[in-house]
């Protein structure tokens, strides 16, 4: 016989975000000489988030719930050993069936978890094309282009 829990006795999870952002885009085109064009445009992108999740297991405490336990001289269960009691700890049972997980046990080895960070995206792109010479096929025509590109992200968390 097999036995498993599914994980939602914390209850439901949930989460709130924010995040701000924007964009902008300047350029400039035309045409100059006899058939040539040019394109040249900057790009300047920047979002900020912040994320907070709730509901989600915090895995040290979890740890330290689930280790070790022993009965003390009161028939308290104590996380830890008689030697080493862990203060602060809620001895949890995941096996003991319906109701056996208190609210205790779930404020212990919850928590929220958050997360931000940022990006910034650059761009400077130009291009340069046109006719060169007419032939008895048509025209040649060349270009040639330029892109510069700046990404940076930052993140920071405290999810475990």
């Amino acid at each position: 016989m097999s036995r498993s829990r599914r994980r939602m006795l914390e209850g439901g999870r949930s989460f709130e975000q924010d995040n701000v952002g924007f964009q902008q885009v300047i350029g400039m085109e035309g045409e100059f000489g006899d058939g040539w064009s040019y394109d040249l445009n900057y790009n300047y992108g920047y979002n900020q988030y912040a994320l907070t999740e709730f509901g989600q297991i915090y895995e040290p405490n979890l740890a330290k719930a689930m280790g070790p336990s022993f009965k003390d001289s009161d028939g308290n269960i104590v996380c830890g050993t008689a030697a080493a009691p862990i203060a602060g700890c809620v001895s949890m049972n995941v096996f003991g069936g319906p109701g056996s997980v208190t609210q205790e046990m779930l404020d212990y080895t919850s928590a929220p978890l958050s997360s931000s960070g940022n990006y910034t995206l650059q761009t400077l792109t130009g291009f340069v094309g046109g006719d060169i010479y007419e032939l008895p096929a048509g025209i040649l025509a060349a270009g040639v282009g330029f892109e510069y590109r700046y990404d940076e992200t930052e993140t920071h968390v405290d999810s475990c």
